[in-house]
């Protein structure tokens, strides 16, 4: 019965989010309606090269959670890495990756997004919407399968259960933490081109999942499951993002005619 009601309450909130992201997200990047842009990312998420590259990711993480990998890491961790450093950074990441979590991120994502068509209207996409669009459309695009694979792999917490694969029996096997804190950094590391601020992005990126494994939270093959997921979605997204320049597919055009009015879907390729 529990387990039934997290599924129905975390589908319901990706719903919301779809639904706020629609009705609410006016802002265009590179003048292409933003869903639009959703359903070209999903369309090609789901092709057969981004599914291999989440194969890949998967099988990694099935050798770390079915071996001895992750208990010896956990235990490695907790007994000569942990500290009082280590305890600190992980109090700064865990508050960090609340606000990265998608009830709060998302109305951070629109509202930046709102306010950079407001008040840097030219030509081109500003940073500050630029990284705003590509994080939410990260978020959007690979949630379902973060949601999905936590719940169907069935691994446990370290406190709770074993890391082992047994389809349904934990929800636990891919760290919501480690895929939305991941997010925000990502993204920011693929805008920038300063090498400097790239290296850190990506290493600063790992810092949620790592702070859960310093607090016994989750196992390493969690851990890399959540950040792979949110990368594989980021490059992606970004790799996609010439494509969703392109015009709108279909457009509804009205045409006179001798004897009235012709209402018709004009398709371009």
């Amino acid at each position: 019965m529990l387990f039934g009601r997290l599924i129905l309450v975390n589908i319901r909130n990706l719903i919301l989010i779809l639904l706020a992201t629609i009705s609410v997200a006016k802002a265009e990047l590179g003048h292409e309606p933003l869903l639009n842009q959703i359903f070209c990312d999903y369309e090609h998420y789901y092709q057969p090269k981004g599914i291999f590259q989440r194969t890949l990711g998967l099988g990694v993480g099935g050798m770390m959670a079915n071996s001895a990998i992750d208990p010896n890491f956990r235990d490695d961790w907790q007994h000569n890495i942990r500290g009082d450093f280590t305890d600190k950074v992980s109090i700064v990441t865990n508050d960090y990756s609340k606000v990265a979590t998608y009830p709060v991120a998302v109305p951070i994502y629109l509202i930046s997004m709102w306010i950079s068509t407001q008040n840097f209207q030219h030509d081109g996409a500003s940073i500050l919407e630029k990284w705003a669009n590509h994080s939410l459309r990260t978020l959007v695009v690979g949630a379902p399968e973060q949601l999905f694979f936590a719940h169907l792999l069935g691994g446990g917490r370290p406190q709770t259960g074993s890391p082992e694969w047994h389809f349904f029996e934990y929800h636990r096997a891919v760290s919501g933490h480690a895929f939305y804190g991941a997010i925000p950094l990502l993204n920011l590391a693929k805008q920038t081109t300063n090498p400097l601020i790239k290296t850190s992005a990506y290493a600063l990126s790992i810092l949620p999942g790592l702070a859960r494994i310093n607090n016994d939270k989750h196992y390493l093959s969690q851990v890399w499951l959540g950040w792979w997921l949110a990368f594989n979605a980021t490059q992606i997204v970004w790799r996609n993002d010439i494509v969703s320049k392109k015009p709108q597919l279909y457009t509804i055009n009205l045409s006179p005619l001798d004897n009235g009015i012709f209402l018709g879907m004009e398709s371009k390729f």
